[in-house]
């Protein structure tokens, strides 16, 4: 949310109601946003948005045009959070942006987006990355877990280090859909520690058992030219597909 510059009574879009989508509205309302639009095409990631008191939208079935103007008297969103990887996410939260607004690209794209640079120029909009995987950004959301600003009722179980891997595995998804079990809180030396005496790793990286697994910096053989890693080859779930 540092990314996005929103404020306190402000409005804004969220594109998508995966995990970070849902985080995302989390995080909104907690900084007092309370004019906040999820737009996400599957039914029951929208209930579930629903049950959790978000204002929600269809976007192939409803005009999210027009939900954004309900919202905003007709002004547009402060920001919009891309949280789906889907091109059209992108090009319908940018039509609801109000002028001066910030487009935040949070999610992981597949493939290219085409949108007309004329609407950044016209609206004079911004478009800025996120990628919130940051050891503050960690520290920050734990924190607002632990006071109580997140109300986690229902989403988190705290299970002992011991195991822990298990339980895992017990939650891995096998297609996309809404989370169906709630989440895992570690409890233990290791987490209790972690942020003080705890290994800070590099931002933006992700991390298997045997060190750095995927957006590691490579070099090519014979070449001083550094590039990204192949991602992990560890089983994915099939990416939802965002209705054009």
């Amino acid at each position: 949310m540092s990314r996005s510059g929103v404020r306190a009574g402000g409005s804004a879009l969220v594109a998508g109601a995966g995990p970070v989508g849902i985080g995302t509205w989390f995080a909104l309302k907690a900084r007092g946003v309370e004019k906040v639009l999820v737009s996400e095409p599957s039914a029951d990631r929208r209930a579930l948005m629903a049950a959790l008191g978000a204002q929600v939208v269809d976007p192939v079935n409803e005009d999210l045009a027009a939900a954004v103007a309900a919202l905003t008297g007709g002004a547009g969103v402060d920001i919009a959070v891309d949280a789906a990887g889907a091109g059209p996410a992108i090009t319908s939260a940018l039509v609801g942006l109000v002028p001066g607004g910030r487009l935040v690209i949070a999610a992981l794209h597949e493939h290219p987006t085409d949108f007309q640079p004329t609407q950044l120029m016209m609206g004079e909009t911004e478009i800025v990355g996120a990628v919130g995987y940051r050891p503050e950004e960690f520290d920050a959301v734990i924190a607002a877990m632990a006071d109580g600003v997140y109300d986690t009722t229902g989403w988190v179980q705290e299970r002992p280090l011991e195991g822990i891997v298990d339980a895992l595995h017990s939650h891995r998804p096998h297609h996309r859909g809404p989370p169906s079990k709630p989440r895992e809180r570690v409890t233990g030396p290791a987490t209790r520690d972690r942020g003080r005496t705890g290994d800070r790793r590099s931002p933006g990286r992700c991390w298997d058992s045997k060190g750095p697994a995927c957006f590691a910096p490579r070099t090519e053989p014979g070449s001083t030219r550094r590039r990204p890693s192949t991602p992990s080859t560890a089983p994915r779930s099939r990416p939802m597909r965002w209705p054009t």
